[in-house]
């Protein structure tokens, strides 16, 4: 809970005429005046970041619907209110999701939800990539699902070692990818959320 606040810095008016202009004056010099106003604005600043940590939750878990973008050339991922399937005619599926996350947070995990049947390589990742490359991107999260049972699944990526999992919306983007590959032709998959927890720092 935030500390109430208390104004403590009083004006007191100089007068025209009978006042003297003073740096030093230990009462009412500009110097005193402006160290005073100096110590409200950091008081201020104290409270204002109090209610700002007030604001952000400990904790929390944000669920995404994979709509998933594809990746030219490859085969994209089918589209359905919500869930997105592999094309049963194709071997591959290939797409991408940008995420929008709290700055500041820590992710703490990445679970995705969904189905799969067959054999094929099937791989999930998040992926922190720089503003401006695309080519430098760092994956925070991943977990390759192949050896995987068949039927339902909800998959707890894989944390990357000694990855930074803060959040810094000012030089990145964060985004998930889940790739399909060499598929059996009765492989099946399907993703129908996606869920990142994440903590303050």
């Amino acid at each position: 809970m935030p500390d109430n606040y208390s104004p403590r810095f009083q004006h007191q008016d100089w007068r025209d005429g009978a006042d003297l202009v003073s740096a030093e004056d230990p009462a009412k010099g500009f110097n005193k005046r402006f160290r005073d106003l100096q110590q409200e604005f950091q008081e201020i600043a104290r409270i204002v970041g109090q209610i700002n940590s007030s604001l952000t939750p400990l904790s929390t878990t944000l669920t995404f619907a994979p709509s998933l973008f594809p990746n030219a050339p490859a085969s994209p991922w089918l589209q359905t209110s919500g869930i997105v399937t592999k094309d049963p005619t194709k071997s591959e599926a290939n797409g991408w999701l940008s995420l929008q996350l709290p700055n500041g947070l820590v992710i703490q995990s990445v679970v995705v939800v969904g189905s799969k049947s067959g054999s094929f390589h099937f791989r999930l990742a998040l992926q922190q990539q720089p503003l401006s490359s695309a080519g430098n991107a760092v994956v925070l999260f991943s977990s390759q699902l192949a050896e995987d049972p068949d039927g339902a699944f909800n998959k707890s990526l894989q944390l990357r070692p000694e990855v930074n999992t803060t959040i810094n919306n000012t030089a990145n983007k964060y985004l998930i990818t889940a790739v399909i590959l060499n598929a059996a032709a009765t492989a099946t998959a399907s993703i129908s959320a996606i869920q990142v927890a994440l903590a303050r720092a």
